[in-house]
């Protein structure tokens, strides 16, 4: 399925508690989360420009890797089109989402543009078409979306057989719509996604071999919104350039299942709220971080967590060496038993990242055990708490229209 963003829709109740159970049993989830996300300039730069590659991975535990990696390429075919191809695979606790579509873009005017985006799957069911709109100005780009869902998914049923074992009827059929906005004035820059598929409903069915005939399963209906937007800002005093920002993101997922004996109806609504403060004079920088997030399901789950960090950083000809302490808590309960979990961490992280060239950056990042429980518990392990490798590059000198 086509996302243009990072959520995973869930309608059991069953296999929601599985879910949140394993975030919730991860006590160092949050500072895992931290330790393996994105360099800030890469990442920025990844949003908002075309043909980019950037990529995170990493150690969770003995069993489950942290995998970010994502690809955008604009290329020129003519004076007047591109090629547009978009690939997302992103997998932690709380998202498993794999994105790829590609398409043609129609240049209209030389700010704006017109065109198509597709997905085609090995079952047709799940591919999705999406129309897409651009047009770009007074130091801004903005992009629109709309996005048919599963759109072929009722006609690859029509002739249902064994083969296809649990079809998928909608009665209301998925539509989505993806806005983004970049750009910048003067020395503030910001970014604005905002995600929205409008609710659907579908009827699931099985198989059954002794009847030989189809048997309704269950209904299930559901709907996303998501908005992330952020600002940074710039400005020297003292021969010190000094540069601020911060970030929101909202998810409200609304979902609801019902069979022939049981009914459920759950919201999960989540915000995350992060803010950053770094000094730059010559080669060092120095860097203060906080983190806040909040998250509700409905009758199932409630999580609030936080992170905070301090650290420096130092460039040595083509290799930047980054140190950072960070203090993290995540606080849980499930319900209606009311298990409660408070989960307090902290992680000393080195991060060292080879400059290959200005459009090329490889980095390693080790985490060093602080916490002092975990230490008394097993302090051989403090030179070991977690490793992570990111790679980023840019492609515009390669594929750029000129």
């Amino acid at each position: 399925m086509n996302k243009m963003f990072l959520f995973l829709i869930l309608f059991i109740p069953a296999i929601l508690s599985a879910y949140v159970t394993q975030e919730y049993l991860d006590s160092e989830y949050i500072v895992d989360e931290f330790s393996s996300s994105f360099i800030r300039d890469e990442f920025h730069d990844f949003l908002t420009g075309e043909n980019r590659v950037i990529i995170s991975g990493g150690c969770y535990n003995v069993q489950q890797l942290s995998m970010k990696s994502m690809l955008k390429l604009l290329i020129p075919i003519s004076s007047v089109v591109d090629f547009r191809l978009n690939q997302v695979y992103y997998d932690d606790f709380e998202f498993n989402e794999k994105i790829f579509n590609f398409g043609l873009t129609f240049r209209i005017s030389d700010f704006a543009y017109l065109g198509f985006l597709a997905n085609p799957t090995f079952y047709k069911k799940e591919s999705d078409f999406s129309v897409i709109a651009g047009i770009s100005g007074y130091n801004t780009k903005n992009t629109a979306v709309f996005t048919f869902d599963n759109f072929d998914n009722d006609y690859s049923h029509k002739d249902w057989n064994e083969i296809l074992t649990y079809p998928r009827i909608y009665i209301k059929q998925p539509y989505s719509l993806y806005l983004e906005s970049t750009g910048y004035l003067k020395k503030l820059s910001f970014y604005t996604l905002f995600f929205r598929r409008f609710s659907s409903s579908e009827e699931h069915y099985h198989f059954d071999a002794s009847l030989d005939s189809f048997i309704y399963d269950y209904k299930a209906d559901s709907a996303v919104m998501f908005l992330t937007t952020g600002y940074r800002y710039s400005k020297e005093m003292k021969k010190i350039e000094f540069e601020a920002g911060c970030a929101m993101t909202a998810l409200l997922m609304e979902n609801a299942y019902s069979n022939s004996s049981y009914s459920s109806d759950e919201n999960d609504k989540r915000i995350n709220l992060s803010g950053y403060l770094t000094g730059r004079k010559n080669n060092f920088i120095g860097e203060i971080y906080g983190q806040f997030g909040r998250r509700i399901v409905d009758s199932l789950y409630e999580k609030t967590d936080w992170l905070i960090s301090a650290g420096t950083q130092y460039r040595w000809r083509f290799i930047d060496i980054s140190l950072k302490q960070a203090f993290s808590n995540l606080n849980s309960v499930i319900l209606p038993d009311s298990i409660l979990k408070d989960s307090p961490q902290s992680r000393l992280i080195l991060t060292l990242t080879y400059r290959i060239n200005e459009n090329a950056h490889f980095t390693a990042r080790k985490g060093f055990e602080t916490d002092k429980r975990d230490i008394e518990n097993g302090g051989k392990y403090f030179f070991y708490d977690k490793g992570y490798i990111q790679f980023y590059m840019n492609f515009d000198n390669f594929l750029k229209r000129g």
